[in-house]
């Protein structure tokens, strides 16, 4: 009994910081073994959400479940960190910016990861390999998600944004204070930008949004 307790113990340690959810191995690293875990599905005390990843019953469903799902999808073999940042459209719409409703679930991936040897991921999933600086994404529950200033920056790199529904994002974010006009300025001044974004694209875009912000 007092083995079961503490294997519960660790694994709720574990789960809490992810919204609940886990993986097959943070299970064994707790202390169930793999051949217990149909059976903690079974009694009901673990949701399977899909091969090897499960989620402590005791913990609502997240409002992102499918997000979830794909930052679970990014780990490694075994590993302990998702390797993705929630991008784009899908990094504006989980902060509530602008008007967006991407059919995509966008993500960016490390460049040295080899996609290809991957499985396919769960849902209609776009990658894209670039570093995004620490300074432009941040942990939200159990995923990542780019901050609102490279996410409206990475649209415009992409190229199919409609400017005008960028700069309203950017302004909203702005008046949400999730967006400062000195992180704006310091992508101006040459701080680091998106791959494939033209500097003086960037530039022109942001003295735009940056000069309608302090009016």
């Amino acid at each position: 009994m007092g083995k079961a307790f503490n294997n519960r113990d660790r694994l709720f340690e574990i789960a809490a910081r992810q919204e609940g959810y886990f993986t097959a191995s943070q299970a064994k690293i707790s202390g169930y073994e793999t051949n217990n875990h149909s059976r903690q599905v079974a009694s009901g005390q673990w949701v399977r959400l899909s091969r090897g990843v499960f989620r402590v019953a005791a913990f609502p469903p997240s409002s992102h479940e499918d997000l979830v799902l794909v930052s679970f999808w990014s780990r490694s073999k075994g590993g302990s960190e998702p390797r993705c940042i929630f991008s784009h459209e899908t990094a504006l719409a989980l902060r509530n910016l602008g008007d967006f409703n991407p059919a995509n679930i966008n993500i960016v991936m490390p460049d040295n990861i080899a996609i290809r040897a991957m499985s396919q991921p769960p849902g209609d999933v776009r990658i894209i390999q670039e570093t995004v600086p620490e300074e432009h994404w941040e942990v939200q529950g159990s995923i990542n998600v780019a901050c609102a200033l490279w996410a409206v920056l990475q649209i415009l790199a992409r190229g199919d944004g409609d400017p005008e529904l960028l700069r309203a994002a950017l302004l909203e974010g702005i008046e949400k204070g999730v967006v400062t006009l000195d992180s704006i300025e310091a992508i101006i001044q040459g701080a680091a930008i998106p791959k494939k974004l033209a500097r003086e694209h960037a530039s022109k875009f942001l003295r735009e949004a940056l000069k309608k912000g302090k009016t």
